[in-house]
């Protein structure tokens, strides 16, 4: 009978466990890369939601009336600007002209700010909306109901 030894693996099995280490090898390096770039991605699109939720709770402040904190609208809360630069919504500036007024409906006066109560606006005691000034900038950064 011939002898059957065998002293070691074949070099051809070696070869191939060799390439399949260095397979598994690269694919883990790569997974592990590619793991990494993922997780920066996604917190990047982490920062880019906040920043977004951030510029949004800006925005909505800003499109606020600072009088009465209501929503501006394009119909009955229309920004109105007064001459000292403040705005406020056109209720709050009818309200305003009614309250200081004093009952008067036919006498012309300089309007107060509501907020630095400087004199602003001439006007009568009927509220007119085309003796003010549109904020222009807010209207049109309205946005039309659905």
């Amino acid at each position: 009978m011939p002898s059957t030894t065998t002293t070691g693996p074949s070099s051809s099995t070696t070869a191939e466990q060799e390439s399949l280490a260095k397979q598994l090898s690269d694919a883990l390096a790569k997974r592990t890369k590619l793991t990494a770039a993922l997780k920066k991605a996604g917190d990047s699109v982490e920062r880019t939601k906040q920043e977004i939720a951030g510029i949004d709770e800006k925005l909505s402040t800003l499109l606020e009336c600072t009088v009465c904190t209501l929503k501006y609208d394009k119909m009955s809360r229309v920004p109105l600007i007064l001459t000292c630069g403040h705005t406020g919504c056109a209720r709050c500036v009818a309200r305003l002209v009614s309250m200081q007024s004093g009952g008067n409906k036919t006498g012309i006066f300089k309007l107060r700010c509501f907020h630095c109560r400087q004199p602003t606006n001439e006007t009568t005691g009927q509220f007119d909306i085309e003796l003010f000034s549109i904020n222009k900038a807010l209207l049109c950064a309205i946005p039309d109901k659905e």
